[in-house]
């Protein structure tokens, strides 16, 4: 079941539910909804992998107890970043029962946190700001990265994808790299503009296209800000909300470039 996305919204995380009561899929989505978040609902692991390779969530909200696959082990191939989704995006457990060794276990295996069933809509909405409020922070305080010994700065970026994709083509994949350098800027810019003339449509088509080559460089907290440009400026659009959001991904963009150019002498 995917729900439409409100009208009434000017900024719309998406989130998955993975449960396989249908009782329970409909209850929690009509939950998301009334708090303002768009879902997509799966009881099937399988299905749950080929919504991961069309649609980049925000968060996913696991139930524990399923009869068809254990939740620890969703956990794991989400975590083993085997299944073409950022491999750090948040998850939530949802449980029916809970112990401290079972909080220590939600821990060890990378939940961002937990909630017991039943729970109310208010208990839901708590859990999620904390974890949003968290995944939204300035860029700018993300992208202080810390120096190790020899005061080399961590690439924001990977060239997985794209390694993998060419067999190691060298020559190809230098000629990707400078693509992406020179397109990147002008595609930011061209949302700039766009916000400046209020032209929504163009703001969204960037926003689109972009998403794409920002995954194929592992730079997946930029493309979940593109994913939510498009959906802001596409449902409703708000010009202050669609500006703090092409800030965020010109500095996660600006700094990629550089380290690429930086890199690859370009």
């Amino acid at each position: 079941m995917l729900l439409q996305l409100p009208t009434n919204i000017m900024h719309i995380p998406h989130i998955f539910i993975v449960e396989d009561s249908e009782y329970n899929q409909v209850l929690f989505a009509k939950m998301l909804d009334q708090l303002g978040y768009s879902c997509s609902t799966t009881g099937d692991v399988v299905h749950l992998l080929k919504l991961l390779e069309l649609s980049v969530p925000n968060l996913i909200l696991i139930d524990m107890d399923m009869t068809s696959i254990d939740g620890f082990e969703i956990i794991q191939l989400i975590r083993s970043g085997n299944t073409g989704a950022d491999k750090n995006v948040p998850v939530i457990a949802s449980t029916n029962k809970l112990t401290e060794s079972l909080q220590a276990k939600f821990s060890e295996t990378g939940f961002s946190g937990w909630i017991l069933k039943p729970f109310t809509k208010q208990t839901l909405k708590v859990k999620i700001d904390l974890i949003f409020d968290s995944l939204l922070r300035n860029p700018s305080e993300q992208e202080e990265t810390k120096k190790t010994g020899s005061d080399v700065e961590e690439p924001m970026y990977s060239l997985k994808y794209l390694l993998e994709g060419s067999d190691g083509d060298e020559e190809f994949l230098k000629m990707m790299i400078g693509m992406f350098v020179e397109s990147t800027p002008a595609a930011i810019q061209s949302m700039h503009n766009g916000l400046a003339q209020s032209d929504w449509d163009k703001i969204r088509q960037e926003a689109h296209k972009l998403r794409s080559h920002l995954r194929y460089f592992g730079m997946i907290q930029a493309a979940i800000l593109t994913e939510e440009i498009e959906r802001t400026a596409t449902h409703n659009p708000g010009e202050l909300i669609l500006k703090e959001l092409i800030g965020k991904v010109d500095l996660i963009c600006q700094t990629c470039v550089r380290q690429l150019s930086e890199e690859f002498h370009l």
